[in-house]
């Protein structure tokens, strides 16, 4: 495969600012009765990955994200990205189990979930997940069947001792996130290299158990920049 030319560092703090540069009002995203453009997406990011590094997340934490496709899921991701956490995206077609052997495999530190999947509570899959969830109360967390997990997320009603709330949302906002500064959060975004650690996909483990298959800002960036019109 050609490594394309780029007018910048391929890291996705860059390819994020650079889409919202380029084409900020025009739609990214849309979905039955609701539209993000690509600053949207850069604005709800930004907000979430404030309140990320506020609340101890920074480079190399393992992120997991566990969304169906839509605005939520690219908030999360993106938000994760341009602070160099590693992002951990997981499958909707998990069972329980296989969402705590994935997490676990991973050395999954905070785990973002929605209040609601596919019109189920899904605070109550997490537990199902993690049975000692019920009785961990307020993080961080200390569980037996997952030793490196400190906290689960919820876009949404938190409803538990155990959940934290985060709001995804667009042009929402949040407190937390005001204790991190603009140029905090680009200064934090200018160390995230080519080479670092975007996110790790676990395999379908058809034929044996899932693996996690690493990929690096500079791989992605660089094939996405690939396989657009856009040079």
């Amino acid at each position: 495969m050609d490594l394309p030319e780029l007018d910048f560092v391929p890291s996705m703090p860059n390819a994020i600012r650079r889409a919202a540069e380029r084409f900020g009002d025009n739609d990214y995203v849309v979905m039955p009765g609701a539209r993000m453009t690509f600053a949207d997406a850069d604005r709800a990011s930004q907000r979430v990955a404030k309140e990320m590094l506020a609340r101890g997340i920074g480079k190399g934490t393992r992120v997991a994200i566990h969304f169906s496709y839509g605005f939520d899921w690219i908030v999360a991701f993106c938000a994760v990205a341009r602070i160099g956490a590693i992002c951990l995206p997981m499958s909707t077609a998990y069972r329980p189990a296989e969402l705590r052997k994935s997490v676990v495999h991973g050395d999954v530190d905070t785990l973002i979930i929605p209040e609601r999947m596919f019109g189920d509570d899904h605070r109550r899959f997490v537990e199902e997940a993690f049975p000692s969830l019920g009785e961990a109360g307020e993080g961080p967390l200390y569980l037996d069947e997952a030793p490196f997990l400190r906290s689960v997320w919820v876009a949404g009603e938190a409803d538990a001792d155990w959940a934290e709330e985060v709001d995804l949302g667009i042009g929402s906002s949040s407190p937390t996130a005001d204790r991190i500064s603009d140029d905090f959060l680009q200064a934090v975004e200018a160390h995230v290299t080519p080479g670092d650690w975007l996110m790790i996909i676990h395999t379908s483990g058809t034929t044996g158990d899932p693996k996690g298959v690493i990929h690096t800002h500079g791989s992605f960036v660089r094939h996405n920049e690939n396989l657009s019109d856009f040079n």
